[in-house]
Formats: structure tokens, C-alpha cells, sequence
């Protein structure tokens, strides 16, 4: 079964909208702070510079790159880019569950109208109610969106357990 029919929903479509933005702001706020998140590459990089300086203004320009990226300047920079970080990972993790519930909402009546559709369907040939293949796909369907959403439920903070470039890209692959 596919699932276009819950992007046929505008709120769902706004929502998953609302998701993505949020999502790529993520992303590129990691892409803007790499380098003081992950200074280890670019601390190599300045020493290998300074090492293949050959006039002054070479030399003062990796040093000063160099001392930027080390030291307690450095590591509070780190610190806040972090802090900044794990608020967009948030504002993020806060789409999900309106998503989500959405998603559930507009499955859960399409399922209804299917079991609608079965009992009438049924009677009509003198049998009693069994759930079809139908029916039982849109369960299928609202338990994986369930499950989807249980993680980002909690009100507890989330560590950020993937790399900001990934994060929520299964969520957002499954509604393609």
C-alpha cells in the first residue's frame, strides 16, 4: 500500500513542511560550526600550514588560526556551538510529534472507512467480520508511525544521537 494518501493532507504536508525547515536549519548550523565543533581537522591543517609558511604574513596567519582553535577561548566556543546545536536538534524534535499525530489521524480514518467498507461489504454476503489484507495494512502502517513517534515523546532533553547532517533523515525518507 502506498502511502501518498497521508501527503494528500494538507495538514500533514505542512506539518512535514515544518519538519524539513527545521531540519535543514539543523544541518546548516552544524555545516557553519563544524570547525569549532570538530577542531582536531582543522587544528592539522593550520599546523601544516605553519609548517609550510615561507614568509611572515604566512607564518602570523596559521599561528593565528592555530591558537583559535586551541585553548579556552576555544573551548568555550565549542561549548556554546554545542548549546546551539542541541536548541536546533530541539526545535526540531519539537515538528515530530505534530507530524506524526497527523499522520496517525489521517491513517486511523482511512482504516476506519476500510472496516466501514468490509462490514457493509460482508454482510452483504451472509459473513461475519474479518479484518482484510486492507485493514490490517493500515494498522501495519499506524503502528510504524507509533513507533516512529515514540522517542521523540519524551519532554525529557534527547542527546543528539546521530550526526546533525542525519538526523531525522529516516523520519523524513519514510514519508517519501
Amino acid at each position: 500500500m502506498k502511502k501518498d494518501f497521508i501527503l494528500n493532507d494538507q495538514t500533514v504536508r505542512t506539518l512535514l513542511q515544518n519538519t524539513t525547515a527545521a531540519r535543514k536549519k539543523l544541518s546548516d548550523l552544524y555545516d557553519e560550526l563544524d570547525v569549532m565543533l570538530n577542531p582536531e581537522d582543522s587544528v592539522r591543517a593550520a599546523k601544516l600550514l605553519l609548517s609550510e609558511a615561507k614568509t611572515p604574513e604566512a607564518i602570523k596567519e596559521a599561528q593565528q588560526r592555530l591558537f583559535a582553535l586551541q585553548g579556552e577561548p576555544a573551548k568555550l566556543a565549542r561549548t556554546q556551538a554545542r548549546r546551539l546545536i542541541s536548541s536546533a536538534y530541539n526545535e526540531c524534535k519539537a515538528t515530530v510529534v505534530p507530524l506524526l499525530d497527523a499522520a496517525i489521524r489521517v491513517v486511523e480514518s482511512a482504516r476506519a472507512k476500510a472496516v466501514e467498507t468490509e462490514r457493509a461489504w460482508l454482510a452483504s454476503q451472509g459473513v461475519g467480520y474479518e479484518a482484510t489484507q486492507v485493514s490490517k495494512r493500515y494498522l501495519i502502517l499506524i503502528t510504524q508511525l507509533k513507533d516512529m513517534k515514540q522517542p521523540y515523546s519524551s519532554a525529557a532533553p534527547q542527546m543528539l544521537a546521530t550526526h546533525p547532517r542525519h538526523a531525522f533523515s529516516d523520519l523524513l525518507a519514510w514519508f517519501k
